[in-house]
């Protein structure tokens, strides 16, 4: 819903200003589509004797819109006959009531008093979808006797009806009315967010969650997302060229992070802020004293802020030099209001063969180096270098991935070691192929790739800090959860994601592989407590695989039970549907285990868990 009005005519978030390519005849047919990306414009639902009546989308600074640059105005000079502000796709659930807000006025728009002469007496109903003349599901009365854009609330109570609504607000006959900032929010939400998609959030849970995040976070103002949400600035992002509302901002963000058991890490702008903004935003987030905490309406930020990424892709705006030299300016600035937090320093594309002399900067200031785009073997020689600094200088920096996408979008059929061309996630990825690379994010083949990396990263040891995955949900398909309107569920790569955290392996174990292929990847590792020995498979082939694991060696006493876990699927090219059960197979069984030798039936495109207590020590 495009509740202020701000979108430009016939631009769409599904196209991403041309970034977001397709394959298919139609949008809806593409593999990651479902109904949560639709965009239903608003509409005036009128008589078709009502020719006076009109919808517009106004603007400018004469008489300026309540918020933004844009608003609707409804005029209807029909003497008995209301019109209908309306869209369509609504989803509403049963026993659940609904809030709507808005800024609304008689459409005078200034005057000298506050209370309008003639009040316009509003509903706002909901109607099974398309059938705005008939009889509402849902309707709450509103008096707008405001002369200037006010805000106004209403519930609508709760309904036996679960599906696809049209929201409607009507005017009546005679009667002119201006809105902005409409909104519909259920009444059972968890602080901003629908309660479905934190339950969502929690079913695929992750360590840290990457705020703003991407292009947005180089001229994110944080200050904008504070105080009432239908009162805060429109900001227009610099690189897509997209409005935004603002309507999650730094505290929504934190209490998120806070229910869901996640850890926050902000990305700060650098490119086109200064060291003071961003210590001030520590301050907002870490002290208990700041000015700005009154008007979100807080004593104190709902959780302290330990992870500082310094900015997103600064090589738009400046050389890898001057980068590093604003890390150490940024760094001390902000470990100043919090000598606490750890602060991240970029250092990939074109800053990647920079990395040496940048830490000989920025290096005693900084806690963690982000390549964000390196494959494994480019990530591999990054922790070499760390080492070395470290090992001369005294520091203990970090290797992580703030925003990880698998390094091949295809099934993995051998490891990645060079960097393929890369003109936009959407592009087919050679000359004359029909398919995209978003489209094969949303498949389960996508999932087995970010298992094989996972494995990667993990083999890398405690150098490598963290991989934060690009998005938690709905990029295009490439998320952990699709938040559907009907439904909130995990997608192929959050059931691999999903699958992988249950496991409990924490300290890889060196192994020998007799017969190695390019279509099996294996793993060992104890958990954190070296009581439990997990054996991880990865059958990347069609065929079923047969997986021995001799464990003579361990210096280990093991059970004479495994539990073991699967998650397999027919293809590899699954995607999982909004409006169909989940075609991946989930399995647990038990086993015996009383030799040294442990087989596994690996079917096709499965991942496999082998877990074994450890009883005693060798």
């Amino acid at each position: 819903m495009d509740r202020g009005f701000e979108m430009p005519p016939g631009v769409s978030l599904n196209d991403a200003n041309g970034w977001c390519a397709r394959s298919k005849p139609t949008i809806e047919q593409e593999d990651w589509w479902h109904s949560g990306y639709e965009e239903h414009p608003w509409r005036l639902a009128k008589g078709v004797a009502n020719t006076a009546a009109s919808m517009t989308r106004a603007g400018g600074a004469w008489p300026h819109a309540p918020n933004g640059k844009f608003y609707v105005r409804i005029e209807n000079p029909a003497p008995d006959e209301s019109v209908a502000l309306a869209q369509d796709g609504v989803w509403i659930n049963a026993g659940v009531a609904y809030d709507f807000s808005g800024l609304l006025c008689d459409g005078t728009m200034f005057s000298a008093t506050p209370k309008s002469e003639k009040p316009v007496h509003i509903e706002v109903c909901l109607y099974p979808e398309g059938r705005v003349d008939g009889k509402p599901l849902s309707r709450a009365a509103i008096v707008v006797d405001s002369t200037t854009p006010s805000k106004f609330t209403a519930t609508l109570p709760a309904t036996s009806y679960r599906g696809r609504t049209t929201f409607a607000l009507i005017v009546p006959p005679g009667s002119t009315l201006v809105g902005d900032m409409l909104s519909l929010r259920p009444a059972n939400r968890v602080g901003a967010i629908r309660s479905e998609v934190i339950a969502g959030m929690k079913q695929v849970p992750v360590s840290k969650i990457r705020f703003p995040g991407g292009c947005f976070a180089s001229t994110y103002r944080w200050r904008d997302g504070i105080g009432d949400r239908d009162s805060r600035p429109v900001d227009f992002d610099h690189w897509w060229n997209f409005p935004m509302q603002n309507d999650i901002g730094t505290v929504e963000f934190l209490e998120m992070c806070k229910t869901i058991g996640s850890e926050p890490m902000f990305c700060v702008p650098v490119m086109f802020d200064d060291a003071y903004n961003a210590a001030d935003w520590v301050a907002f987030c870490n002290t208990d004293h700041h000015p700005l905490l009154a008007k979100a309406g807080l004593k104190r930020s709902p959780m302290k802020v330990k992870y500082w990424e310094l900015d997103n892709e600064t090589y738009r705006r400046m050389d890898a030099i001057t980068y590093a030299q604003k890390c150490v300016e940024f760094s001390r600035s902000m470990k100043k209001v919090d000598s606490t937090i750890k602060i991240i320093m970029d250092c990939y594309w074109v800053y990647h063969g920079a990395l040496g002399e940048m830490l000989k900067i920025a290096g005693r200031d900084i806690d963690l180096v982000n390549n964000r785009g390196g494959n494994i073997a480019e990530l591999r020689g990054d922790l070499t270098t760390l080492v070395k600094y470290n090992r001369m200088n005294k520091r203990d920096i970090r290797l992580c991935h703030s925003e990880y996408r698998a390094n091949g979008y295809d099934l993995p059929t051998g490891p990645i070691t060079a960097k393929t061309k890369d003109d936009g996630l959407n592009t087919p990825g050679i000359k004359n192929e029909k398919d995209t690379a978003i489209a094969k994010a949303s498949r389960w083949s996508y999932g087995l790739s970010v298992l094989c990396d996972y494995l990667d990263y993990q083999g890398f040891g405690g150098g490598f800090q963290f991989a934060n995955f690009t998005g938690y949900n709905d990029g295009w398909g490439e998320g952990l959860i699709n938040c559907a309107k009907s439904r909130v569920y995990p997608s192929a790569a959050g059931e691999a994601f999903n699958f992988l955290h249950r496991q409990t392996m924490a300290w890889p174990v060196a192994i020998d592989v007799s017969q190695p292929s390019p279509l099996v990847r294996t793993q060992a590792a104890w958990d954190a407590n070296k009581k439990e020995l997990v054996l991880f498979a990865l059958n990347l082939s069609s065929q079923p695989r047969t997986i021995t694991w001799d464990l003579t060696s361990l210096r280990a006493k093991l059970g004479k039970v495994a539990r073991v876990e699967s998650l397999s699927s027919p293809t590899a090219h699954i995607t999982i549907r909004e409006d169909k059960p989940n075609p991946l197979v989930h399995k647990t069984t038990v086993q015996p285990a009383d030799s040294d030798v442990i087989v596994v039936e690996a079917k096709p495109f499965s991942a496999n868990a082998v877990r074994l207590q450890v009883t005693g020590r060798g």
